[in-house]
């Protein structure tokens, strides 16, 4: 996975956070999430 991924997917996770909606689950499923973690 690479890095422009990991930022894509904290983009993906804090804009469903600003907008009050849910991640979708097979998304955030195939996320790296320790890496994303580090990265935020």
């Amino acid at each position: 996975m690479t890095e422009n991924r990991i930022v894509q997917d904290v983009i993906y996770l804090v804009s469903c956070a600003v907008n009050e909606t849910v991640p979708e689950p097979d998304r955030v499923y195939n996320m790296n999430l320790p890496a994303v973690y580090a990265l935020a």
